[in-house]
């Protein structure tokens, strides 16, 4: 069975500059003051992981622990009412047409799982994905997950495809065995070069897509 799996953060939102938002707000709390520069590595990042890094990097007065408590309170409703936050342009097109040449699609996302449903529900998306995986679905971390997904699926890691946006997510789907690709079309584009293809936008992405399945056994051009 083909399957096309995405992350979510990045590759179907464009939401990376406005969580980077939320976590600065989150320091500002803790009564640090920095750019949204200065966090660029934690673009990918799980929000467990981002509060571990905070808190060793900003020394903070707060366990590993009580550090992503308090992170995921400030991040709370990010995905519910934060403006500005929507998905790409061709989307909802690129799902409905790579389905309708019988692929399954799975969303793949380190975010929680109740912030992945709050995305999905808020933008009318959850009907185009035949498995939603988010951060405490798999028992670790990408790619793991992947693979999960794939098994659930039934498809064999060489039939999948991973639309990744950010340099861990692609080596994620790279050691899970997938066809990855680089999607650069976020506000925050980041080093795509070691992903199997690239693509700048849905439009670019729908035609290698299209191409990867007329190349896949049992698919017509």
């Amino acid at each position: 069975m083909k399957t096309i799996l995405l992350d979510m953060d990045g590759v179907l939102l464009d939401s990376e500059m406005v969580r980077l938002a939320y976590i600065r707000r989150f320091l500002k709390q803790q009564g640090i003051e920095v750019q949204a520069e200065a966090l660029l590595d934690l673009s990918g990042v799980s929000n467990r992981d981002a509060a571990r890094r905070l808190a060793r990097r900003f020394e903070l007065p707060l366990s590993a622990a009580a550090c992503q408590r308090a992170l995921a309170r400030t991040c709370r409703g990010l995905y519910l009412e934060a403006e500005g936050l929507r998905p790409f342009p061709g989307l909802e097109h690129f799902l409905r047409t790579v389905k309708e040449r019988g692929a399954k699609t799975g969303l793949v996302s380190s975010t929680q799982c109740r912030e992945v449903l709050d995305a999905l529900n808020r933008f009318s998306l959850l009907p185009l994905f035949d498995v939603v995986l988010g951060g405490e679905s798999a028992p670790r971390r990408k790619p793991a997950p992947y693979l999960h997904a794939a098994r659930f699926l039934r498809a064999r890691p060489e039939d999948c495809m991973v639309v990744e946006d950010s340099p861990p997510g692609i080596l994620a789907g790279k050691r899970a065995g997938m066809f990855v690709v680089g999607l650069t079309a976020g506000s925050l584009p980041q080093a795509v070069s070691l992903a199997d293809a690239t693509a700048a936008d849905y439009g670019q992405l729908l035609r290698l897509a299209l191409q990867w399945l007329s190349e896949q056994s049992g698919f017509g051009a």
